[in-house]
Parts: structure tokens; sequence; C-alpha cells
């Protein structure tokens, strides 16, 4: 806890910030670059891109940049269409 708390505050100094994606399977690295190019032109800082595999998220992609997570998911889609007020 405390490590962790301590790398985040060496983190935000730098101008660095972790972000992590989230995919149903491997990416390649020229996809894994262009994540990484947008989200440090969206934060502003440097980026250390985690991948981490997830098959229940079926297709799509979650990330996580610091607190804030941005689910573009099937599995967030699915369970959104589930909830619709509109459908029939």
């Amino acid at each position: 806890m405390i490590t962790n708390t301590y790398r985040d505050l060496c983190d935000e100094m730098a101008g660095r910030i972790l972000v992590t994606l989230f995919t149903p399977m491997d990416l390649s690295s020229g996809i894994m670059k262009k994540i990484k190019s947008l989200t440090e032109s969206l934060t502003g800082k440097e980026v250390i891109l985690s991948l981490e595999k997830d098959s229940s998220l079926i297709g799509g992609v979650l990330i996580k940049i610091g607190n804030v997570v941005y689910d573009s998911s099937h599995k967030a889609q699915i369970a959104k269409l589930k909830h619709d007020p509109y459908k029939e």
C-alpha cells in the first residue's frame, strides 16, 4: 500500500501515469503504440501502458487511466442494452 502510494507520487512528479488496457486477446505492437500515443495526448503525460487479458470482455476494450475507467467492451454494451428504457 505504501509502496504503491510512493510510486504514484513519483510518477506524478515525473509526469507519468499508469494506463491499464484490458482486452480479451493479445494486441499487435502497432495497436499498442497507437493506444499509448492516444492516451498520452489525452492525458498530457508519459504513459506507462500495461496490458491485461480478460476473456470475459468478449470484444472491445476497457481502459483504466488512473482512477477513471473507459469501458467500450462488448460486455458493457450488452449490459447497457439490457437496461435501455427505450427498447421494446
